[in-house]
C-alpha cells in the first residue's frame, strides 16, 4: 500500500543523491511511499514498475543496483520472501501516530556487513541479507558478435572498482546494447562511466532499431514472429 511521505529540499543536493541517475533518484523516492513506518517494504520490482513507472522504458533491476551499491536500501530475505529496508528512513520522515505498526519482519544486522551502523530497528528478526554472487565475472560472459567487446570490457572493469555486475544485470544490459550499432554502444557506456553511473541507459529519444536483432553469425537479421 502506497503512503504519503515528505521530501526535504536538501535531498536534491545531497552528495550521494546527485551521483545517481535521475530515474534512480525517482525510484528511491517511490520506495519511501512503499515503506511502512519502520522503513521496511515488500520487494517486488514488477509491482513497482506498474505503480511508479507505467509509461517509462526503464530497467528497475539496474536502478535498484544504484541504490543498493550506495546502501540507500538493503535487500533481505525471510522465509523465502523478499523484503527491503531503507536504513535512514526514520531519520528523514515524520510518521503519523495513527499509521499502523509494521507487519514486515525486521532484518538481522550482521556485524561484518558495511551497513551494520546504519538505520534504526524496532526489534530483531529472523531474516538474512542477500549475499552478492561474487563468483560471476561479466568479462567472461559469451558476447554476441554485435556487441562492442572493447567498450563492454571497459564497462566491466569500471564496475569492478565499485560494485561488480551481477549475472542477471549483465544479461539485461547486453540485451539492451545489442539493439544499437557498436558506435552507439560505446557512447552509452562512455556516458555511464563519465557520469559514475551504476547502470547503462538507452540514449534519450533514441529507441533501438526494433526491426533487427543480433545473431550468432555476426550479421543483423529481421525479427520474425
Amino acid at each position: 500500500m502506497a503512503r504519503i511521505r515528505t521530501i526535504k529540499p536538501e535531498f536534491f543536493t545531497s552528495s550521494d543523491i546527485v551521483k545517481m541517475t535521475p530515474l534512480a533518484r525517482l525510484f528511491y523516492v517511490s520506495l519511501w511511499c512503499e515503506s511502512d513506518r519502520e522503513g521496511r517494504l515488500k520487494w517486488d520490482l514488477d509491482t513497482f514498475k506498474l505503480r511508479y513507472f507505467p509509461g517509462d522504458n526503464c530497467d528497475l533491476e539496474t536502478l535498484a543496483e544504484e541504490l543498493t551499491s550506495r546502501e540507500l536500501i538493503i535487500l533481505y530475505e525471510i522465509d523465502g520472501k523478499d523484503y527491503a529496508e531503507i536504513p535512514t528512513f526514520k531519520d528523514h520522515q515524520v510518521i503519523n501516530n495513527r499509521e499502523a505498526e509494521s507487519v514486515i519482519p525486521a532484518r538481522v544486522k550482521v556485524a561484518c556487513t558495511r551497513d551494520s551502523g546504519e538505520g534504526k530497528e524496532g526489534r530483531e528478526g529472523k531474516g538474512k541479507e542477500r549475499k552478492t554472487r561474487d563468483a560471476f565475472d561479466a568479462s567472461q560472459i559469451e558476447l554476441d558478435p554485435l556487441i562492442n567487446k572493447t567498450s563492454w570490457l571497459e564497462w566491466v572493469a569500471f564496475r569492478k572498482h565499485r560494485k561488480a555486475i551481477t549475472e542477471e544485470a549483465a544479461k539485461k544490459q547486453l540485451k539492451m546494447l545489442v539493439g544499437y550499432d557498436q558506435a552507439t554502444q560505446a557512447r552509452i557506456i562512455d556516458k555511464s562511466i563519465s557520469g559514475d553511473y551504476q547502470g547503462l541507459f538507452a540514449p534519450e529519444g533514441q529507441a533501438p532499431p526494433i526491426t533487427i536483432v543480433g545473431s550468432n553469425d555476426g550479421k543483423r537479421k529481421p525479427l520474425t514472429a
